[in-house]
């Protein structure tokens, strides 16, 4: 059982987390048990279809690690699925907006702050056999991560409304996406468009939960610039490549 209070650490130290692309729950129980604090699933770039997909949730906290689902896309569905297979939270990729964040934040949480569906037959509600209904429903919303995308110069130009969305843990900046953005490179802003780590570390008064990244800059790298480091992501690959253990912190 994972621990409900276990995003609670995101206030006080960053939560290491790594990228898992293949639909493999051996793949997924292997990560986990390296000794990251939660496992990212990504089915935004890989390919995972819905029993498997549940079953790399359940393989990843078989090994006592949270997991977390990316979402192919923005959408109700998605994200509705991956909270009933039981996964402990939702990244959500191309939030451009309050209104792409708003939508991300109904479909996760139960009413009546949200537009979840509520159903006691799901892995999560222990297949119905839950005592207390209401308070599954209740800790349920509390224990879940959700987390954004801020990947876009549409994005970031609105980030200052983005941050006052209620009911987002994790504002997880795509620097790759943003490097590569057309405007972005026309008008010579740098490769995180308008010094996003910058702005969400003055913006969020240093909330420790606000800012997560994909690592490819060292921690004072990141600490001259103001960025929070708080979710943080890292893949195997690169890992393998650069020959570089993943210091896990479990």
């Amino acid at each position: 059982m994972i621990d409900p209070t276990w995003k609670d650490g995101l206030q006080t130290e960053p939560l290491l987390g790594c990228f898992v692309t293949f639909a493999s729950p051996a793949n997924c129980e292997f990560t986990a048990e390296i000794g990251f604090d939660f496992t990212l699933i990504d089915n935004e770039h890989g390919l995972m279809h819905d029993e498997t997909l549940e079953n790399m949730v359940r393989a990843s906290q078989a090994a006592d690690c949270p997991s977390i689902v990316r979402t192919p896309f923005n959408q109700p569905d998605y994200i509705r699925r991956a909270l009933d297979f039981g996964a402990n939270g939702i990244q959500v990729p191309l939030v451009n907006d309050v209104a792409d964040a708003h939508k991300v934040v109904k479909a996760s949480h139960f009413p009546p702050f949200g537009e979840r569906g509520v159903a006691f037959q799901t892995r999560p509600a222990r297949y119905g056999m839950v005592s207390d209904k209401a308070a599954y429903l209740r800790d349920a919303d509390r224990a879940k991560l959700v987390a954004v995308h801020v990947e876009t110069v549409e994005a970031v130009d609105r980030l200052d409304a983005l941050l006052e969305v209620e009911g987002i843990d994790v504002y997880f900046v795509g620097r790759k996406r943003l490097g590569k953005s057309p405007l972005t490179q026309r008008e010579g802003r740098c490769r995180l468009g308008r010094d996003t780590g910058e702005v969400m570390g003055e913006a969020t008064g240093g909330l420790a939960a606000a800012v997560g990244f994909l690592l490819e800059e060292p921690a004072d790298h990141c600490a001259e610039r103001g960025w929070h480091r708080r979710y943080e992501l890292r893949e195997r690959g690169r890992l393998a490549r650069q020959n570089v253990s993943p210091v896990p912190t479990r």
